[in-house]
């Protein structure tokens, strides 16, 4: 048998904002690495971070909070589901068949942005998609 790779689109959660908040965290003393020759591998890995890839092509789990219009092609990212497209106002929506990653799973407790009841939540939209390309 013949295994061939399978080129398709995934979906990105943008790290480099959130790692920016964390980097800020540390070098403001609000959050302190123990022991402290640790703090400098901890910043030269938030300065190179990557996009996280969340998306799984699986038959079961969560599915990805987004929607693509079945008019304009637009893709909706959104915590509850939308009843029409803003960009084209299609009614026509179909939720993406992909499910988040495992990792990100436990998250779901918290809510659909993995952050706690606190309601403190990163500002910004950082769910993004690549096409099979890059």
């Amino acid at each position: 048998t013949i295994v061939e790779p399978r080129l398709s689109e995934q979906w990105f959660i943008k790290i480099k904002p959130l790692a920016e908040r964390a980097k800020e965290a540390v070098e403001s003393g609000e959050i302190t690495i123990v022991p402290d020759n640790y703090r400098q591998i901890y910043l030269n890995w938030m300065n190179n971070i990557y996009d996280w890839c969340i998306s799984r092509q699986l038959w079961w789990g969560h599915r990805i909070p987004a929607w693509k219009c079945d008019g304009c092609k637009e893709f909706i990212v959104a915590r509850e589901a939308p009843t029409q497209c803003p960009k084209c106002g299609s009614t026509k929506l179909e939720q993406v068949s992909d499910v988040l990653d495992r990792r990100l799973r436990p998250s779901l407790r918290h809510g659909p942005s993995g952050c706690p009841p606190s309601g403190k939540r990163p500002d910004g939209p950082f769910l993004t998609r690549r096409g099979a390309g890059g």
